[in-house]
């Protein structure tokens, strides 16, 4: 009984922190799809190196549940250090608050922090595969991260601070090192280690009793945004605020990123009238991500209607109650309606029409924010704007000279807008600022015209005026940005299904940091090139290893097992944000389904001998083929406009079914493994760690290149087929095992 819980609160731990820990990574170095895939690829290979290289100590160990027992201990310590390196490596890293950190830094950093607490786990787990049988233990050790990634994300967060909960699963680990000794003999290394526990206990009820706490998070902050001033910091289940004070000025930095800055009147009057004056009058406007200074410069045009979407609460909650009283007067002004929901969402099931729409979300960095940005969102745009309506996206860009890194993402958005809008103006400048309207006529280049409604409609603007609008829309520039967006682009359609804009996002973001070599090389990356690796890789899969029969070929498909499993999970979540807009708890619900179908699928596995255990494995391979058919199938007519009835069954039945599914097929595949691999009980913690290790590569690759490379550029139709011609190899090397 002491040994099953040991592995739950194993499971448990590695989920939450692996949560906690991600989201602070992010927080610390800016959040988008490489630095996330890096983040996410070190802790996958750090657990999973340290299980196959471990894995053989484990089995040396005579003692173990004393050893597993000064784990927890240790593991208890390393999770404080751990949140503290992580919102201090920064300072290391010689990076100032705001700056961005190239990627091979945020490697670097990432194996730095990760390391010791992952590698820590994947050692327990190859411990507890001696205590338990190996696929006892993953299912037990799943059952565990079903509750931690289900009870972090979707409730401590809400209602505990970070260092809180890491203070949680430092008890939770304490109290399995004291379980763990008591049937783990008598003598001086038993006696010491209880004393540890219990003075680390003590340790932790004095911190949660005194200020402590509050002085150890004012601390790691400050460490974190080392010379600028924190005045608030707060996190809720979309992500982390922090509100910086400088001269001033309060900047929003959200997941570590500054959205916006207040006062910063320039950036305002830009996001708000560049947009409205392209209109001859606007009544209604829509109004997503821009700020509550551009809000209140909205409010200061001739408006009847805004509505201004945002998704995470906390951050008009923290702008009530840190800005001056004269921003917050546009809470009080009846035009002004705020909705806390997904502007995708939003926009799918409002009825309203609207004169503008403006739409400043940032870069599409990561596959979440490239949803704004899609032919089927500019579709869905389309349809709520009156005749003659406007359109208003804003990109990063350049004034007088675009990098071709950054001009192949400014074409494909441009691309996408000329699809489905009759005409598409640009103005250049740092921020290129794109007008979409699907009646001819409607925008304008002309500077005295702007002027004249700037006149007419009684605005006082500051920046916004006459001479900045005649050096902006000067003919050179127009005619440089124009010349550029306009030269022939040979790639896909920014889609949902194949979000190719996120990928050129991430070329640009890597240009600024001066690796032309890099940036060239993934700029080279075509659909035709990634299906000639994927070839080389299936015949180098179908000839490697075969003098090793029977164990050759499993391990190369528990490896393709964890790539599956993890690049089907990102494609799930990809598609039902694309189809229904972040609703975070669902969200959660599909995470949750695939650990329980996890946990059912080991529990399964467990029911076969070794004779039996071969041909079983076979079969779920051969099963991985048609479930990326199947989930290909499916999302594409899910993808279709369908009914509402049908929409309700998908995002409530179908895709936590598509999730459980996958996780079941995985689940099932790792007690087969063990039993396959193994030569005997003297080495079940090597097999055990090797199996395990090898899983989580997989998974690490499936996180490195299925988000990051795969979908942006095949798409996931394309995707899902890549994978199931993976896991055909790997069942044709099975069967022609003799």
């Amino acid at each position: 009984m002491v040994d099953s819980l040991s592995v739950i609160v194993i499971g448990f731990i590695a989920m939450s922190a692996q949560v906690l820990f991600l989201r602070e990574f992010l927080v610390s170095f800016g959040g988008n799809e490489l630095s996330l895939g890096a983040a996410l690829a070190a802790w996958l290979a750090s657990a999973g190196l340290s299980a196959f290289a471990l894995g053989r100590q484990a089995d040396k160990i005579k003692n173990k549940r004393f050893a597993l027992a000064v784990c927890f201990i240790c593991l208890a310590v390393l999770l404080f250090l751990s949140l503290l390196e992580i919102r201090s490596i920064r300072d290391y890293l010689g990076a100032a608050a705001g700056e961005v950190v190239s990627l091979p830094r945020m490697a670097e950093a990432g194996l730095l922090v990760f390391l010791p607490a992952c590698g820590l786990l994947g050692f327990m787990f190859s411990l507890s595969c001696r205590l338990s049988n190996a696929g006892k233990t993953y299912l037990l050790e799943s059952l565990g991260s079903m509750a931690g990634g289900f009870s972090v994300s979707l409730y401590l967060i809400r209602v505990c601070g970070v260092l809180q909960i890491i203070a949680v699963l430092a008890a939770l680990a304490l109290s399995a090192a004291l379980l763990l000794l008591r049937s783990a003999g008598k003598g001086w290394a038993v006696l010491s280690a209880r004393v540890c526990s219990i003075f680390l206990f003590g340790f932790l009820a004095y911190l949660s009793f005194s200020p402590g706490w509050q002085k150890l998070e004012s601390a790691s902050l400050k460490a974190r945004w080392r010379g600028s001033e924190v005045i608030d910091n707060r996190s809720s289940v979309y992500g982390s605020l922090t509100l910086i004070a400088d001269r001033g000025q309060v900047s929003f930095f959200y997941d570590g990123m500054r959205i916006y800055s207040v006062p910063d009147k320039p950036s305002a009057e830009e996001k708000a009238h560049l947009a409205l004056l392209q209109h001859h009058a606007p009544r209604r406007v829509l109004m997503a991500g821009a700020g509550i200074e551009a809000v209140r410069e909205t409010l200061s045009e001739p408006v009847d209607e805004l509505d201004y979407v945002e998704l995470d609460p906390l951050n008009i909650e923290m702008a009530r109650s840190h800005l001056a009283p004269e921003y917050l007067e546009v809470f009080l002004d009846k035009r002004l309606s705020v909705h806390n929901i997904d502007a995708r969402r939003f926009i799918k099931y409002n009825k309203k029409k609207y004169d503008c729409v403006i739409i400043n979300l940032g870069d599409p960095l990561t596959a979440q924010l490239n949803r704004y940005y899609t032919l089927e969102f500019f579709r869905e745009l389309k349809s709520i704007l009156r005749q003659g309506g406007v359109l208003s996206i804003s990109l990063s860009s350049s004034e007088n000279y675009i990098r071709r890194e950054n001009a192949l993402l400014l074409r494909s958005i441009y691309a996408a807008l000329k699809e489905v809008f009759g005409e598409v103006k640009a103005i250049p400048g740092d921020t290129a600022y794109f007008f979409a309207s699907d009646t001819t006529g409607a925008l304008t280049y002309d500077y005295k015209l702007l002027v004249r409604r700037i006149e007419e409609r009684g605005l006082r603007l500051s920046y916004v005026c006459g001479a900045y609008l005649f050096s902006r829309l000067s003919a050179e520039r127009v005619d440089y940005l124009e010349r550029i967006l306009k030269q022939r682009y040979s790639g896909p359609l920014n889609s949902d299904e194949r979000p190719i804009s996120y990928y050129y996002a991430n070329i640009s973001w890597l240009s600024r940091f001066r690796h032309p070599l890099v940036c060239a090389l993934l700029a080279a990356v075509t659909e035709r090139l990634i299906w000639v690796v994927v070839a080389a890789l299936a015949m180098v899969m179908l000839s490697a290893g075969r003098k090793r029969g029977v164990r050759g070929a499993v391990v190369p498909a528990c490896a393709t097992g964890g790539f599956s499993a993890m690049g089907f999970q990102m494609i799930i979540l990809l598609a039902f944000q694309s189809i229904y807009g972040i609703v975070f708890y669902k969200l959660g619900v599909i995470l949750t389904s695939f650990m329980l179908g996890l946990v059912l699928g080991a529990r399964r596995g467990m029911n076969f001998s070794s004779e039996a255990a071969l041909s079983r494995f076979r079969k779920m391979q051969l099963i991985f083929v048609f479930y990326a058919l199947f989930l290909c199938a499916t999302l594409r007519l899910l993808a279709l406009r369908q009914p509402d009835i049908l929409l309700w069954f998908g995002a409530n039945l179908f895709f936590p079914l598509l999730s459980a599914a996958a996780g079941y097929i995985t689940g099932y595949q790792f007690p087969l493994a063990n039993n396959i691999y193994s030569p005997g009980p003297s080495a079940v913690s090597r097999t055990g760690g090797l199996i395990y290790g090898v899983d989580l590569l997989g998974s690490c690759l499936g996180a490195l290149l299925v988000s990051a490379f795969l979908v942006p550029i095949l798409g996931i139709v394309q995707t899902c087929l890549t994978i199931a011609l993976f896991n055909l190899v790997a069942f044709y090397r099975l069967k022609t095992i003799v």
